[in-house]
């Protein structure tokens, strides 16, 4: 859905591994959250997978999540572009779903934002089968 973040970019750019980027990085911070999410992801792949080796535990939770998804040889080859096709080819709903399979979840609860107002009218139509999906 709309409130949904997935892919490549959205993982690259969680806070902590920006914060981490950033920490080292010779960029403004004012600069860095003007650009685009995927230059940003671009940065933060570059500076924390290429430059340096990943071996904070939130760039080993990104590893380990493109290896459970079966993108251990793009990781190798350190290819981000051929990353983002693969979730390009990848069908949201269905994206989501195997996520939870693989984290071996059976419902999640979640939080939302009463004042934001894509996040309301989510909460307010929710998809029919948002079984997974649980609020507080």
């Amino acid at each position: 859905g709309q409130t949904m973040q997935y892919g490549i970019d959205a993982l690259l750019t969680y806070h902590y591994l920006v914060s981490e980027f950033l920490a080292t990085a010779h960029i403004d911070p004012e600069d860095f959250y003007r650009l685009p999410q995927r230059e940003q992801a671009d940065l933060v792949w570059h500076g924390l997978f290429i430059k340096a080796s990943p071996i904070s535990e939130h760039c080993r939770g990104v590893l380990t999540t493109l290896a459970a998804l079966g993108l251990r040889e793009e990781v190798a080859a350190r290819d981000l572009e051929a990353i983002r096709r693969w979730y390009a080819g990848q069908n949201p709903g269905m994206f989501n779903e195997k996520m939870m399979r693989l984290a071996r979840l059976r419902y999640v609860v979640t939080s939302h934002d009463v004042f934001g107002a894509q996040e309301t009218s989510s909460c307010l139509s929710p998809p029919a089968a948002a079984h997974r999906y649980r609020g507080m």
